[in-house]
């Protein structure tokens, strides 16, 4: 679900293939026929394949959690809101996460270097997860790909102040070199006022 809204992506955990027995299923009373013993938890009205399916489904709702748990963790600053979740309900009447997202922004900063640190930011917490999604991985390889543009542009913007220093130590060494010269010209001259040569009367 990575998609850009000003300046905005989204990380999101992968969105199992929802049952349709979580989607549709209502509790009902029914009981199966084993004298097993329930565990905490469990409601004796559903069977055992509706006891299956809430215990899948509370595993998928603690891994989605944790997933964008560690995308809010890692975001910092940068993050835009909470984790927003998908649900479906289960046979116990429990809605469960399926599925969510964390929204972040990855816009450049104010100069190369902010964008470099921003950018490396944005990749820890796209990769913060045990369990990246491919589009966490996107958002990764983009965060990576501004932080090279930024790397760039400093790179460039490096480049142009030493050619300004050059170009001001040249003129300076120019002017230097021609005062000099002015300054020896003068004084062969005699206008420099210097005692120039000697005068006959």
């Amino acid at each position: 679900m990575l998609g850009a809204v000003s300046s905005t992506v989204y990380f999101g955990s992968d969105n199992p293939q929802r049952s349709t027995t979580a989607e549709t299923a209502a509790p009902v009373s029914k009981t199966s026929g084993s004298n097993r013993v329930l565990s905490r938890g469990e409601d004796k009205s559903l069977s055992e394949a509706e006891q299956r399916e809430i215990q899948r489904l509370r595993e998928m709702d603690r891994r989605v959690r944790q997933h964008e748990q560690a995308h809010l963790a890692a975001g910092g600053a940068y993050v835009r809101g909470g984790a927003q979740f998908t649900y479906v309900r289960g046979p116990d009447g429990k809605m469960y996460a399926t599925g969510g997202e964390v929204s972040i922004d990855v816009s450049p900063a104010r100069t190369p270097e902010a964008t470099i640190a921003k950018m490396q930011q944005v990749r820890r917490a796209a990769l913060a997860p045990a369990d990246p999604s491919p589009q966490d991985r996107s958002v990764a390889a983009a965060a990576a790909r501004a932080e090279m543009d930024a790397r760039r542009k400093l790179a460039e913007q490096s480049l142009e102040e030493q050619r300004t220093r050059a170009e001001r130590r040249g003129n300076l060494e120019s002017a230097a070199q021609n005062g000099l010269q002015e300054a020896a010209i003068r004084s062969v001259s005699g206008t420099g006022g210097s005692a120039g040569w000697p005068q006959t009367r």
